[in-house]
């Protein structure tokens, strides 16, 4: 287990001084850009400062910041841009005596060059807390221009380390397993057919890749059915070729569509009739009816006692609770956004038309799901017991959700996406259901609560839904305990 530091991070300031600046007409303003590295402690990391679009600078000021409780400057090394000058550096032997001085006397003149205006080598340190340590500056221009020349404006691109852990190398490090596609929809046909195609799943469900709410209140329904979760962009009235593709691969012979015609058309509706397939809808007027009405189908399977309800404006509460949902045999409801005094009216004519609902876990936090539902559920619509199941972010809310129902995951599987956007894992919660593992939502960095959660889990495989720009393979890495060494 990592031990966690708290502590103030102390700046360490490096001033890069130098005589006055030329400003030559450009296109684009001067960037300066701090370069971005990943290490582990102990190690050492090279991080640079490089110009762009230079405007013929010949002195610059700068200030560095960066956290000496993780990091420590071991080296500077003069980049290509003031070559011609002369650079002393300062005393870099520990402690170092803040501000952090280089000077630069560049009194030949510069040419435009672009290039690295220095190079700073580090050592992270062996306790450093994992995570990202940004690495920031800002460009002080004390010395102003005169003759009427201006001084040069800069833009900055601040940088940063991210500390990984070291791993160990262990026999039973899990299988690391990316399901995704050139699109939502292939992303989805996909996880569709790797995760049934060794079974017998007479029926799959369709819905809008283009909205997140009909494919998620279906989650508990479609995992009732032991069927896959389909998308379509709804692309001209027809069907993409790898919905095709996988009903014939899969050898559908029901689809259930999930939603109304605005979503998924008639059109495709008839087109995948034409294909000899049974096809039925299941929709309202709009979100929440037909949220309503596939938990209609759902208590008639089963009768519960219980339900979820989230916000239907936002997917990624609901999105983490769908796989305690769907092996609960629970509804996923919905509620409009925070702020209201009222569930909508489609959501309270079912609770009001099932007596036996005695109990209800809001999925979020306040600005989810309003405090003031909580007193209408229990005062108007019969409602005991009232659980919110929330954190301080989507992030803390998908690792709670998964603390709340964690004996319900009693595979040694986790499956992850990114918490930025929903298409990729639309498909996935249902997935995860069937693998009996939770969905948990990740920013695309390390973060200790998602590192936890594998080194307490000790997952055989890991299923990582989408592609690389919003969460890459690497930074799932990262977040386990493992060396892998692909």
């Amino acid at each position: 287990m990592i031990r966690k530091i708290i502590s103030l991070a102390v700046a360490a300031m490096l001033l890069l001084s130098v005589i006055t600046v030329f400003p030559a007409l450009a296109a684009e303003k001067p960037t300066i850009t701090v370069s971005e590295e990943r290490a582990t402690p102990m190690d050492n990391v090279a991080v640079t400062l490089d110009i762009s679009n230079n405007a013929d600078i010949s002195g610059l000021i700068l200030e560095l910041s960066y956290d000496t409780t993780k990091l420590q400057l071991k080296s500077v090394e003069d980049g290509v841009v003031f070559d011609e000058g002369n650079f002393t550096p300062g005393p870099l032997q520990p402690p170092i005596n803040l501000p952090y001085r280089l000077v630069w006397n560049d009194s030949f003149g510069s040419t435009q060059k672009n290039g690295t205006l220095v190079t700073l080598n580090f050592i992270v340190l062996a306790d450093a807390v994992l995570g990202l340590t940004p690495i920031t500056i800002e460009v002080k221009q004390t010395i102003d221009a005169d003759l009427n020349l201006n001084k040069v404006v800069f833009e900055v691109e601040n940088g940063s380390i991210t500390i990984a852990n070291k791993g160990t190398e262990h026999e039973n490090a899990p299988d690391i397993y990316n399901y995704f596609g050139s699109n939502r929809v292939e992303t989805a046909a996909e996880i569709a057919v790797a995760g049934w195609i060794d079974t017998y799943a007479p029926t799959a469900f369709l819905a809008s890749g283009n909205i997140f709410a009909d494919a998620l209140s279906g989650g508990p329904l479609v995992y009732a059915n032991n069927a896959p979760l389909l998308l379509t962009m709804n692309t001209a009235n027809l069907l993409e070729e790898f919905v095709t593709d996988a009903f014939e691969e899969l050898q559908v012979e029901n689809v259930v569509i999930l939603g109304g015609s605005s979503s998924v058309s008639d059109e495709i509706k008839e087109q995948i009739r034409s294909l000899g397939i049974k096809v039925r809808r299941i929709s309202g007027i709009n979100r929440y009816e037909t949220a309503a009405k596939v938990a209609e189908e759902l208590y008639e399977r089963k009768p519960f006692t219980s339900i979820f309800l989230a916000d239907g404006t936002n997917f990624p509460d609901a999105l983490s609770a769908t796989p305690p949902a769907a092996l609960l045999g629970l509804p996923i409801l919905f509620t409009p956004a925070a702020g209201r005094s009222d569930v909508n009216t489609y959501t309270t004519d079912f609770l009001k038309s099932k007596p036996l609902i005695k109990n209800v876990a809001i999925m979020g936090g306040d600005s989810s799901v309003g405090e003031p539902l909580i007193a209408k559920l229990k005062s108007s619509y019969g409602i005991a017991e009232v659980e919110r199941v929330a954190g301080g972010d989507r992030y803390e809310t998908s690792t709670a959700i998964y603390a709340r129902f964690k004996p319900l995951f009693t595979s040694k599987t986790l499956t992850v996406t990114t918490g930025a956007v929903f298409p990729d894992a639309l498909a996935g919660g249902v997935f995860a259901a069937k693998l009996t593992a939770p969905i948990l939502l990740m920013r695309n960095r390390y973060t200790q609560e998602i590192y936890d959660i594998v080194v307490e889990m000790n997952p055989r495989e890991i299923y990582k839904f989408g592609g690389e720009q919003y969460l890459n393979i690497q930074t799932l890495k990262d977040n386990t305990p493992y060396i892998y060494n692909d």
